[in-house]
């Protein structure tokens, strides 16, 4: 996380954090990743936690049994500590 962590925000000692949206591809991959809200606007949050929401390797929604495209919606926290 620390990698990913907004340089602007840590050289202010700042925490906060970022809504993102992705889809995700029946094979369990997030696709088109964008961040809809930020904590402490302006500091990179938002971007940070579009790059980290590629990284996830997610289970996909089920129709009748099987994987299919979904959305998925999360919150993430970035703080120093």
């Amino acid at each position: 996380m620390e990698r990913y962590y907004p340089e602007t925000a840590q050289r202010q000692n700042k925490k906060g954090s970022a809504e993102i949206q992705c889809r995700i591809s029946a094979a369990g991959r997030p696709e088109a990743c964008v961040w809809t809200s930020e904590s402490e606007a302006g500091l990179g949050f938002g971007e940070a936690a579009e790059r980290l929401g590629c990284l996830m390797k997610l289970k996909p929604g089920t129709e009748g049994g099987n994987p299919v495209a979904s959305l998925f919606h999360t919150t993430i926290r970035f703080d120093l500590k």
